[in-house]
C-alpha cells in the first residue's frame, strides 16, 4: 500500500501550516484550529484584489492609451535590425541565439511610435489623463550560452537547426507613473554548465524581487545542484510578511541513463520552514535516505503497518508552532486503507496524524482539517476567488427578471 502512504505524507506536509515575540501559551486543539483559522484568514485577505487595484488600473489605462497606436517605419527597421543578430547559418546548420541585450533604444509613444538610439530599453508614453509613464529595462549577459533545442531531418538523419540562449546575468526593470514607482523587477542568475547543453548535474542559482504597488515577491535564494537544492521565498504586503518559506536539501541526486531522477538511489536530508504572518509556523526535516526505503515496503498486515508507521516517525519530523511555542507534531498510525464488503480482503497502510500536547490526535487531512473547523478561512478564500473572477471576467450578469427593485 505504498501509494497510499506517499499520498498521505504529501498531504500532511502541505496541509499543516507562528510571531517572533515572546513565546505564547500551549493551546488546546480547538484553540489551535481557531488560531490557524484566524491567521490564514488575515493572510488571504491581504492578498485580495482590492489591495492591488492601483496596479490593475495602471495596466488597464495603459492598454487604453496604447490602443490603435501605429509604429513608424523606423520601428520595424529597429526590430528587424535587432533580431537579425539572433540568426545565422553555420556549415548548413541554421543557428538561432536569443540575446536580450540587443533590444536597446528609446521608444517614445504618442500618436505613433518612434525609436532613437539609447542604452538599455526605455519606453515612455502618457495615459489619457496626461499621467506620464516610463518603463526602463537593463539587461546584462553572463558568459553562459546554453543549447536548448536541436532539430534533425529524420529522413536524412542530419542536424539542421540549433537554438541557443545567452543566459542574462541580471535583469533590472522599473515602471514609474506620474513620477512614482509602480512596479519593479530585479533578477540575477549564476549558471554553470559543464557542456553547452544543460544537464541535471549542472549548477544553477538565482535571486528575484518583483514589486507591484504594496506587494513584493522575493526569492532571496534559489540554488540547484546534484548535491544541494535550496529556496528562500516570501510575499510581503507593505512591511508585513504574509507568507515565507525556506527549503534546503543536501545529499546526492542520482540519475538513470536517460538523465531522469532515480528516486531509489538518491540520498540526502531535507529541512523546511513555512510561516504565515510570522505567527503560524511549520518546521520540519526529512531523512530522505531512510524514507525512500519505506516507500517500497509491501504492507499487508496490521503488524507491518505498525512497523511502517514507526519507521516513518523516525524519518519525518514536523512540528507546528504558534508564537514560537510547539503545539503539535506529525505522527503516523496504522489504518485500514481498504476492506472488501465481505471482509475477506483487508489492506493496511500508515496515515499521518497530528498529535497535540494534551495527548489527543487527529488523522490528516480529513479529521483535523475538516471544512467546518476553518469557516473564516473558507469564507475568505471564496471571497478572494469571487473578486478575482470579477476582475478577470467583469461583474456577473443578472438573471432575467432580477435587478433593482
Amino acid at each position: 500500500m505504498k501509494k497510499y502512504f506517499i499520498l498521505f505524507v504529501a498531504a500532511a506536509c502541505l496541509a499543516v501550516s507562528c510571531k517572533d515575540k515572546d513565546k505564547g501559551p500551549v493551546l488546546s486543539p480547538d484553540e489551535n484550529k481557531a488560531t490557524l483559522d484566524e491567521t490564514c484568514t488575515k493572510a488571504v485577505q491581504m492578498l485580495e484584489v482590492d489591495h492591488w487595484q492601483e496596479t490593475a488600473d495602471l495596466i488597464t489605462a495603459s492598454a487604453e492609451a496604447l490602443d490603435g497606436v501605429q509604429p513608424t517605419v523606423g520601428v520595424y527597421e529597429w526590430v528587424y535590425g535587432a533580431m537579425a543578430n539572433w540568426y545565422e547559418e553555420v556549415k548548413g546548420v541554421y543557428i538561432t541565439t536569443y540575446d536580450l541585450t540587443v533590444l536597446q533604444g528609446n521608444i517614445a509613444i504618442t500618436d505613433s511610435i518612434r525609436v532613437t538610439e539609447g542604452t538599455g530599453l526605455n519606453i515612455a508614453y502618457a495615459l489619457k489623463d496626461g499621467t506620464s509613464v516610463e518603463a526602463k529595462a537593463t539587461i546584462k549577459n553572463s558568459n553562459t550560452k546554453a543549447l536548448v533545442d536541436e532539430d534533425y531531418d529524420t529522413d536524412a538523419d542530419t542536424l539542421v537547426a540549433k537554438t541557443y540562449v545567452i543566459v542574462p546575468a541580471s535583469i533590472d526593470a522599473t515602471v514609474t507613473a506620474g513620477g512614482k514607482q509602480a512596479a519593479s523587477v530585479k533578477i540575477t542568475t549564476d549558471v554553470k554548465l559543464a557542456n553547452e547543453k544543460p544537464a541535471p548535474t549542472d549548477t544553477y542559482a538565482a535571486t528575484m524581487a518583483v514589486s507591484a504597488g504594496d506587494y513584493t515577491f522575493a526569492v532571496t535564494r534559489a540554488k540547484y545542484s546534484d548535491t544541494e537544492i535550496a529556496l528562500n521565498a516570501s510575499i510581503k504586503y507593505g512591511k508585513t510578511t504574509v507568507v515565507a518559506a525556506k527549503f534546503e536539501a543536501k545529499g546526492k541526486l542520482a540519475f538513470d541513463e536517460d538523465q531522469d531522477l532515480d528516486y531509489k538511489t538518491t540520498t540526502g536530508k531535507v529541512n523546511a520552514t513555512f510561516s504565515i504572518l510570522d505567527n503560524v509556523e511549520l518546521k520540519g526535516d526529512l531523512n530522505y535516505t531512510e524514507f525512500v526505503k519505506l516507500v517500497d515496503t509491501d504492507v499487508k498486515t496490521e503488524a507491518e503497518a505498525k512497523a511502517l508507521a514507526a519507521g516513518a516517525e523516525k524519518c519525518v519530523n514536523l512540528t507546528l508552532y504558534i508564537q514560537k511555542t510547539a503545539q503539535a507534531k506529525l505522527g503516523f498510525e496504522p489504518y485500514i486503507a481498504y476492506q472488501s464488503e465481505d471482509g475477506a480482503t483487508v489492506e493496511w497502510s500508515a496515515q499521518p496524524v497530528v498529535r497535540f500536547t494534551d495527548g489527543s490526535q487527529y488523522a490528516l487531512p480529513e479529521e483535523f482539517f475538516a471544512p467546518d473547523g476553518f469557516p473564516k478561512t473558507i469564507e475568505a478564500v471564496n471571497t478572494a476567488l469571487a473578486q478575482m473572477d470579477g476582475f478577470l471576467n467583469g461583474p456577473a450578469e443578472e438573471e432575467e427578471g432580477e435587478g433593482l427593485k
